[in-house]
């Protein structure tokens, strides 16, 4: 019997048929079909996932009770209540394993889960931006939540490997001479074997040329809590457009090419020290200009704070170093203000600093100074640090025999690669020294018949060897 209502009571009455098409009185029958959950969703699959959605599809479930529904479960968070048995899974994370339970219900109860597990696909990189300045271009582009894929990077043609938020590359080497400069950028992530689409970005610099430095300001009527400022103008290829005053590290923007500019809103009795950036219409960044250290009329409100202590620095790389302090003590400490060969380098509102840009065998002296609220400065804390080239270059890679003759043979290979420059190459005859040459070639001549073993390893400016590569070839009688 089909069609019968749960919940429902029947009356059957049966009769038996016998030989000769005799009929038997009917007996009565009293039944109740009993409520059932629905059957378990079947052939439950995952299709259409990108990597932020997904689509879900299901072979409905059976019910004798009523037109079954079904809860859907991501990572055992309930995401969603339907009645048709299929179901968009929306706001995905990128390159994220999920965990997809389904389960029919209906007023008898619920059915057993269905289960189906997917990965989403990794996010392309969005919002490529290119910005420049003092030569060095930076290709950025938005992070990924929760994940720190690596990048691989196609600039005009050439190949780049980068992090998870974008690559520094120098303008002279990809696109050397006038402006305008043209780029095509094709940019992909990967995680974890996982392999997003490209992303392409073109655009084009015109105008790659930083305004001139801009002068000393120079600080006037000085009040309890304003100052005029005033400093020589900077001077651009295609126009300054505006200017940024630091103030204590705190910009003030100035989108107009005016030279001078009061500054509101200073505390009484406290010492403010500023410098002047000027910017042009294409985003290019002055170098900071020289510092002016002023303080306003009035008596401060606290003390001035103590020096920073526990002053520590800490070598990364043979340009970079890590400087570590504890900072200062007073009432109302806001950070630490950094200077090096005392110009203006950094603020620190944390206890740690990365200095960058440094370059190899050079004393620097690096300052530290608490500022508190106010802008008050403690006393300086200074030292001295020699950055040191321990980093080798890479090994020359592709040694090779080119070209020979009777008594001679040209050997080829890659250049290497070194944080700080490649000055050469060591040639080597049976790990003796034999000579030297710039190039990434080399023709060993007068040699007699037999065998050798030569090998080539690079030095760079500091003096540091790679190790060796060697190539064995034969001489011919």
């Amino acid at each position: 019997m089909t069609g019968l209502i749960a919940d429902v009571s029947y009356i059957v009455h049966i009769r038996a048929i016998a030989a000769g098409n005799i009929v038997s009185e009917p007996s009565a029958h009293f039944m109740r079909i009993r409520p059932a959950p629905p059957s378990q969703p079947e052939d439950l699959r995952v299709t259409e996932v990108s990597f932020g959605s997904a689509k879900l599809d299901w072979v409905p479930s059976g019910s004798n009770v009523d037109t079954a529904r079904y809860r859907v479960y991501l990572n055992d968070f309930i995401v969603g209540q339907v009645a048709r048995p299929t179901f968009n899974l929306q706001h995905l994370r990128s390159g994220v394993l999920y965990r997809v339970k389904v389960v029919a219900f209906n007023a008898a109860g619920s059915s057993e889960p269905a289960f189906v597990t997917f990965k989403t696909q990794l996010k392309p990189p969005s919002n490529l931006k290119l910005k420049h300045r003092a030569g060095v271009c930076r290709l950025s582009w938005d992070p990924m939540f929760g994940a720190w894929p690596t990048h691989e990077v196609s600039i005009n043609g050439r190949h780049f490997s980068a992090g998870a938020l974008g690559l520094n590359f120098d303008l002279d080497e990809l696109s050397p001479g006038a402006p305008p400069h043209p780029f095509r950028f094709e940019v992909y992530a990967t995680l974890e074997e996982q392999v997003s689409q490209t992303t392409t970005f073109e655009t084009i610099l015109n105008d790659v040329e930083p305004p001139t430095q801009p002068g000393k300001p120079e600080a006037t009527n000085i009040t309890d809590h304003s100052v005029d400022l005033q400093w020589p103008p900077s001077s651009d290829n295609v126009g300054v457009t505006g200017y940024r005053v630091f103030v204590n590290g705190f910009p003030y923007i100035f989108p107009s090419p005016v030279t001078s500019q009061r500054i509101l809103g200073l505390i009484n009795g406290a010492y403010y020290w500023v410098f002047v950036c000027a910017l042009d219409a294409d985003g290019n960044f002055s170098t900071p200009g020289p510092v002016t250290v002023f303080k306003t009329t009035g008596e401060a409100p606290v003390p001035p704070p103590l020096a920073p202590t526990a002053v520590s620095i800490a070598p990364l790389t043979s340009t970079s170093a890590q400087l570590q302090w504890t900072q200062g003590e007073g009432e109302m400490v806001t950070g630490t203000r950094i200077n090096i060969n005392d110009e203006y380098r950094n603020i620190g509102f944390s206890r740690d600093c990365r200095l960058d840009d440094l370059t190899p065998d050079i004393e620097y002296s690096i300052t530290l100074q608490t500022f508190d609220y106010f802008g008050q400065l403690s006393e300086p804390f200074t030292l001295t640090y020699t950055p040191r080239d321990t980093t080798p270059p890479s090994v020359p890679a592709n040694l090779r025999e080119t070209a020979s003759t009777g008594d001679s043979v040209t050997l080829s290979w890659d250049a290497s690669t070194d944080d700080i420059g490649v000055c050469g190459y060591v040639i080597y005859n049976d790990r003796e020294y034999f000579d030297t040459t710039p190039f990434t070639q080399y023709t060993v001549v007068d040699l007699l018949p037999g065998a050798y073993t030569f090998g080539v390893c690079a030095l760079d400016t500091s003096g540091n060897a790679s190790d060796p590569a060697s190539v064995v070839f034969e001489v011919g009688g």
